[in-house]
């Protein structure tokens, strides 16, 4: 809710007339936002730095982060990118950013839709640089703790054992995998052979995450591989980069009938052991786990990455996939509030024959070394702002 910062930056100037709001990122709402700087007589208030590839450098030139959506927001990685970066943030309390946020401790939270209250808070953090400081560096040691990348991607392959595991014979868990190699014992047997299906890559935080998880998976435990219905997308070359495959399938049109047989022929040739389609790729959603299904994969996974859909006229789930969920294995999370949400809104679980063991796996991020001087001198650089500014 970009349009709600800017109503609250306009509540803000009086007090700190060199404020300045920095929005990263590009898209269908530009002109929109335009005309409302304008309109709030803001031009020497705001900067449009447009898509920024380098949104983790900049950071350390804040002084306040801030995440105002009033809807979607689930596990948001730009606000676990502030906090890694020892960011205080002010944000809407919307879907499972009160999992993230401490209110009070690492930021505050404040009611969406409510410029005033934004306003408040921001202004809260601004005038009281110490304040600022004690909330950023308990922001970071809550990411230190709780969200750090090889906690999400232990857990991840921990689930993949258990899930995967009862189907091979003379399994060891993750945890006695890694103690043996670590003490220089024999590796135990083949690793998990897991197949993520997509309909194509985007640039979005869905496929960074699983880019992440796929370059820190250890490969004695988990192999995985892309499949992509449609076309490969525009991070194949990532995944590729990586040392990842990444199979096609040429999907023509939504009733493609060789997409089916082509997935279960190439779950056949892989012999994979687990399948994953994430809920946002509908075709995925529907051909993945049918593939799996046919061609005897032990295991299928679906991961949701949304929730708080409804006041935006959607669902994360669509009633076909939650009449249907009682065939997978388990329903992969990032927070409680989103379990809590797709049973009470979407249905979830209703039915005893539609129940789904429901696994969190919170997101993770690579901590950064602590911003200091230098850190603060680059990210101004970047920016094109002075010194002192």
């Amino acid at each position: 809710d970009h349009i709600l910062l800017l109503q609250a930056a306009r509540r803000l100037v009086g007090e700190f007339p060199d404020l300045l709001v920095l929005l990263a990122g590009d898209g269908p709402m530009r002109p929109q936002i335009e005309r409302t700087v304008t309109d709030l007589d803001l031009a020497g208030h705001v900067r449009l730095v447009g898509n920024r590839s380098d949104v983790p450098d900049i950071l350390p030139a804040l002084t306040v982060f801030t995440l105002c959506s009033y809807t979607i927001e689930c596990f948001p990685m730009a606000l676990l990118e502030a906090m890694a970066s020892g960011r205080p943030a002010v944000c809407t309390d919307v879907g499972g950013v009160k999992e993230m946020l401490a209110d009070g401790i690492t930021g505050y939270l404040v009611p969406p839709h409510d410029p005033a209250a934004l306003a408040d808070r921001l202004a809260a953090v601004l005038r009281d640089r110490p304040l600022a400081r004690r909330m950023g560096a308990a922001a970071r040691d809550r990411v230190q703790r709780e969200f750090r990348l090889d906690a999400s991607v232990d857990a991840a392959a921990r689930e993949l054992e258990t899930v995967a595991g009862r189907y091979r014979s003379g399994n060891r868990s993750t945890a006695a995998a890694g103690r043996s190699r670590e003490k220089g014992s024999k590796p135990g047997r083949a690793p998990i052979r897991l197949t993520v299906v997509l309909d194509l890559t985007f640039v979005g935080g869905v496929e960074i995450l699983l880019l992440n998880l796929f370059r820190h998976f250890d490969p004695a435990v988990v192999r995985p591989r892309l499949v992509c219905l449609r076309e490969a997308g525009p991070l194949a070359g990532d995944f590729r980069a990586a040392g990842f495959e990444v199979e096609t399938l040429d999907r023509a049109g939504r009733f493609d009938r060789r997409t089916l047989p082509r997935l279960v022929a190439s779950l056949r040739a892989d012999r994979t052991d687990a399948v994953l389609v994430p809920h946002h790729h509908r075709a995925s959603l529907a051909l993945g786990r049918l593939a799996a299904k046919i061609a005897r994969v032990p295991v299928n996974l679906v991961a949701a990455h949304d929730m708080d859909l409804t006041s935006a006229g959607g669902r994360v789930l669509p009633p076909w996939a939650v009449r249907t969920l009682g065939v997978s294995d388990a329903l992969i999370l990032l927070t409680q509030s989103q379990g809590e949400y797709l049973r009470s809104q979407e249905g979830v679980g209703a039915r005893p024959w539609e129940a789904v063991r429901e696994v969190v796996i919170p997101n993770g991020i690579v901590l950064p070394e602590p911003p200091g001087p230098a850190e603060r001198a680059h990210a101004r650089a970047a920016l094109g702002a002075a010194a002192d500014d």
